[in-house]
C-alpha cells in the first residue's frame, strides 16, 4: 500500500513537472533552456518515469561511456508525442574507428549537451522527433568525457522547415561589430525605449526653475553604458535626469564628470520622486550606485526624475549613463574573447578590452558560428551567426 501510495505521489510530480516542460516550450523559450526541472525539453521530451527504463544505447555503442545527460534510467523519451513528424539525416566526418553512435547536442551557456543519439549507417545518423524552432544543433562524437563534432552546426528554421549547415567558409572573411553577448529579450528593448526624449538638466535652484538640457536622448541607446561629451563645460549645483511625460523614471545608472578627473563620477546627495510602490530596491540612490543590476524606478508617471544635488557650483563636461537590463551588453573595461565553431571545436578570433558598447573583430569566417564570451563577468551566452552586419541568435 505504501510503495503503491509513494509510486502515485511521485507519477503525479513528475505529469506536473512536464506539463511545466510543455507549457514552457508553447511559449517560445526553448532555444534559452535546455533543461526545465529535470526535464529536457529542447527536441528531445523526456518524462520521468518511476520504474526503471532500459537503456537501448547501453545495447548498441560499441565504445565505453555514454554522456551523463542520457544516462537515467528513469528517463522516456517521448518526443514523439510532440513532434511526430519532424526527422532529420546528417552525413558525419571524420569517423573515429569502433564509433557507431553519434550525438545530438544543444548549448547549454558553456558546452554542448548531448540530448539524443543515432547509430552511424553508411556515414549517416538520422534523428527523429526534432524540434525546428530556430534553434542550432551539433553531431557530434562522445571522446573522453567530451564532445567532438562530427559535421558542421546545424541551424534549424521553423518557417521554411530545413537546416543551414554552419560551415566556416575560410574564403570570405567578416568584419563584426558586437554589441552583445546573448540575446536579448523584448522586455530588454523595451526598457532602453523607456529613455528616449529622457533629459539631462542643469539647474542652481533646487526646484529645477530656469533649468537647461545638458543632452536627449533622441535615439534608442545601447544595452550598456554610453558616454556623452558635451559640446559644453556647464557650471550646475542641482543635476537630474528627467523622463519624458506619461512614464516612469527608469534608468540603472546616471554619472556626471568633470574636466578635472575624466575617471570618477562626482558625488552629491541623490534626490527626486520617490520610488514606484515604495520599493526600496529601486530608490533613487540606485541610480548612483555604479552596478548596472540595480535600477531606479519612480512613483511618478509625469515629471519623474532622479538627480544629485552636488552641494556647490560644479563643472560638468560629460555624462555617463545605462538603461536597465541584463549585463549582457558589452561592457566598457571589460575583456572578450570571440571565438568561432570549426571540425576541430572553438577556435579564438582574439580577446579585446571593451573601450565603449560595443567591439569591433576581423578576420572571421562567413556562414561560421559564433560565441562571445565575457571574460571579466558573468556567464550566459548564446551561439550567434552574423548575417547583413547583424548578431543572429540561436
Amino acid at each position: 500500500m505504501a510503495q503503491r501510495d509513494a509510486k502515485k505521489a511521485y507519477q503525479s510530480r513528475m505529469q506536473q513537472q512536464e506539463r511545466l516542460a510543455i507549457r514552457y516550450l508553447k511559449i517560445g523559450q526553448s532555444s534559452q533552456c535546455p533543461y526545465y526541472k529535470g526535464i529536457k525539453i529542447i527536441f528531445q521530451n523526456y518524462k520521468k518515469m518511476f520504474a526503471s527504463q532500459k537503456l537501448q544505447l547501453e545495447e548498441v555503442n560499441q565504445e565505453k561511456g555514454i554522456p551523463f545527460s542520457l544516462s537515467d534510467k528513469h528517463e522516456k523519451d517521448v518526443s514523439g508525442e510532440y513532434f511526430p513528424n519532424e526527422r532529420i539525416a546528417v552525413r558525419c566526418e571524420n569517423i573515429p574507428k569502433r564509433t557507431n553512435i553519434a550525438y545530438l547536442c544543444l548549448f547549454n551557456n558553456s558546452e554542448w549537451i548531448p540530448v539524443d543519439w543515432a547509430e552511424i549507417k553508411d556515414d549517416t545518423a538520422r534523428f527523429e522527433h526534432m524540434d525546428w524552432r530556430n534553434i542550432v544543433y551539433l553531431v557530434g562524437y562522445y571522446k573522453e568525457g567530451r564532445i567532438i563534432p562530427a559535421a558542421p552546426p546545424i541551424l534549424t528554421t521553423e518557417m521554411a522547415k530545413h537546416t543551414i549547415s554552419a560551415r566556416p567558409n575560410m574564403q570570405k572573411k567578416n568584419k563584426m561589430r558586437l554589441e552583445r553577448k546573448y540575446t536579448e529579450a523584448p522586455i530588454i528593448i523595451f526598457l532602453r525605449d523607456l529613455l528616449l526624449d529622457g533629459r539631462f538638466q542643469g539647474s542652481n535652484s533646487p526646484d529645477f526653475k530656469n533649468t537647461i538640457d545638458m543632452h536627449v536622448i533622441t535615439q534608442r541607446p545601447p544595452g550598456s553604458y554610453l558616454t556623452v561629451k558635451l559640446d559644453t563645460v556647464y557650471k550646475f549645483r542641482y543635476v537630474r535626469f528627467l523622463a519624458r511625460d506619461g512614464i516612469r523614471s527608469d534608468i540603472s545608472e546616471v554619472e556626471f564628470y568633470s574636466p578635472s578627473d575624466s575617471v570618477n563620477p562626482l558625488k552629491g546627495i541623490p534626490m527626486g520622486n520617490p520610488p514606484v510602490d515604495g520599493d526600496n530596491s529601486h530608490r533613487m540612490e540606485m541610480a548612483f550606485d555604479g552596478d548596472p543590476l540595480t535600477c531606479y524606478a519612480s512613483a511618478n508617471l509625469n515629471n519623474a526624475w532622479v538627480g544629485l544635488d552636488f552641494g556647490k557650483k560644479t563643472e560638468i563636461n560629460k555624462i555617463r549613463f545605462a538603461p536597465r537590463g541584463d549585463d549582457n551588453s558589452v561592457r566598457e573595461g571589460d575583456e572578450y574573447e570571440l571565438k568561432y565553431l570549426s571540425m576541430d571545436g572553438w577556435v579564438s578570433l582574439g580577446r579585446q578590452t571593451a573601450r565603449t558598447y560595443f567591439l569591433e573583430f576581423s578576420g572571421g569566417p562567413d556562414k561560421a558560428l559564433y560565441l562571445l564570451s565575457n571574460l571579466t563577468r558573468g556567464r550566459e551566452e548564446r551561439p550567434f551567426t552574423y548575417e547583413n552586419d547583424t548578431q543572429v541568435w540561436w
